[in-house]
């Protein structure tokens, strides 16, 4: 690392202010060096040779540095989602996939375990019901008659010796 200072535009850091207060800044620079850095306090605490806390803090305080870094985040979240929406329309399939996993999540698109229901000809993973207990049929009827269609039921008994 070279001791010549750093420049953010037009305006110097000399190296003489390392972990300064935000106070010992020109606002100028710390405004400038949020938006070159899209409102990342800490990248612009590096950059200005700041304390990061006293300079969220510092911020947090100022209610115009305050918007100024949401609106930073806010637009780059945007051009976030351009690249995503550009990626989706070209066809990219883990661009799509993420959509539907985040956003399609309200029409059913989600990360979920799947269950599979055996067939009636798959005698090794049918249930006889026939082997069930009554409290265990009761139990069994219970949770049917609250499901939708949506839920994933668990049908494990807790203990299967429980002959109520």
């Amino acid at each position: 690392m070279s001791n010549s200072p750093k420049t953010s535009g037009q305006l110097k850091v000399s190296t003489n202010l390392r972990k300064a207060l935000p106070s010992s800044v020109p606002k100028e620079l710390i405004i400038e060096s949020l938006l070159t850095n899209d409102g990342n306090v800490q990248i612009v605490s590096q950059e200005l040779g700041l304390m990061y806390l006293p300079l969220l803090q510092f911020i947090e305080k100022d209610y115009r540095l305050r918007d100024l870094v949401l609106a930073s985040r806010t637009s780059l979240i945007d051009e976030a989602e351009t690249v995503l929406r550009n990626n989706v329309r070209a066809g990219n399939l883990k661009a799509s996939m993420f959509v539907l996993k985040t956003i399609g999540r309200e029409r059913g698109y989600a990360d979920m375990m799947e269950v599979k229901i055996p067939d009636a000809d798959d005698a090794s993973k049918s249930v006889d019901l026939d082997k069930l207990s009554v409290a265990q049929l009761r139990d069994l009827k219970k949770l049917m008659s609250t499901a939708t269609s949506s839920d994933v039921i668990d049908v494990t008994p807790k203990d299967v010796t429980d002959e109520n």
